[in-house]
C-alpha cells in the first residue's frame, strides 16, 4: 500500500525483519521483497531457530514461525506465519511504525458513566483498544470525579457510549481541555443524555435522539 511504501522510505538506519522459520513462504517473500524494493535500509532474513540458539534467545522466541523487527536497539514481536497464518501487510507496517516512532500517544477512555468498558467482555472495548496498541497507542481509562482536568499527555479522549450524564465539574475539564487543542471523540447512544449540551453547543453541534 502506499502507506507502507511511504513508511519504509523513510527510514534513514538499517531495519530487519527476522522470520525464524527455516521454510520460506513463497507468498511471505513475495510480500517481503515488495518491502525491500522501496528502500535499501530495508533488509529481511529467514533463521532455523535451532540451528541459530542465539538470535532465538535474544529474541525471546518460544514458537517457530515467529517474526520480530529490528531497529537499533528495538525489537518489536510481529506475528506468527503458520500454514494457516500468512505475513500480513497490516502487521508488518504496524509493527515497523512502533520501532521508528519515539512518541506513544495516549488515548483516554472517560469512565464512571456507564461507558463501555475497556477490558475483554460484552460490550467491550478490548479489540478497539489492541487495535490501537498494535498503532503505537497507549489506552488509558479516564475518571474526572477523581481529578480536575483531563491529563496534559491526552491525544484525545474517547466518551464511548455513556448511561448516565456527566457533571458539570467533568463538562467543564472536558471543555477546558479542548480549549488547550485537545481532541474528543463523543459516541453517544440514542435516547440517552450525556449532559454535554453546554459542551456541544459551543461547537455548533446540537445532539438529538
Amino acid at each position: 500500500s502506499p502507506q507502507s511504501q511511504q513508511l519504509v522510505r523513510n527510514f534513514t538506519q538499517p531495519v530487519k525483519v527476522w522470520i525464524f522459520s527455516q521454510n520460506p513462504n513463497s507468498q511471505d517473500l513475495e510480500l517481503l521483497e515488495n518491502y525491500r524494493r522501496q528502500s535499501p535500509n530495508f533488509r529481511f532474513e529467514f533463521v532455523d531457530p535451532n540451528a541459530r540458539v542465539d538470535l532465538a534467545q535474544k529474541f525471546k522466541v518460544t514458537d517457530p514461525g515467529s517474526v520480530y523487527v529490528e531497529y537499533g536497539q528495538r525489537q518489536k514481536f510481529v506475528q506468527t506465519v503458520s500454514d494457516g497464518e500468512r505475513l500480513s501487510e497490516i502487521k508488518l507496517t504496524n509493527g515497523l511504525q512502533q520501532v521508528k516512532s519515539d512518541r506513544i500517544d495516549k488515548v483516554y477512555f472517560l469512565q464512571g458513566h456507564g461507558e463501555l468498558p475497556l477490558q475483554a467482555g460484552q460490550e467491550a472495548l478490548s479489540v478497539a483498544v489492541q487495535s490501537l496498541e498494535d498503532k503505537n497507542y497507549k489506552s488509558e481509562p479516564l475518571n474526572l470525579t477523581e481529578r480536575t482536568q483531563v491529563p496534559t499527555d491526552a491525544s484525545v479522549v474517547v466518551v464511548a457510549g455513556p448511561k448516565q450524564g456527566l457533571f458539570e465539574a467533568e463538562v467543564t475539564a472536558l471543555k477546558d481541555y479542548l480549549r488547550r487543542g485537545g481532541s474528543v471523540l463523543l459516541m453517544v447512544n440514542p435516547n440517552t443524555n450525556p449532559g454535554l449540551d453546554s459542551l456541544l453547543q459551543e461547537w455548533g453541534v446540537k445532539l438529538d435522539n
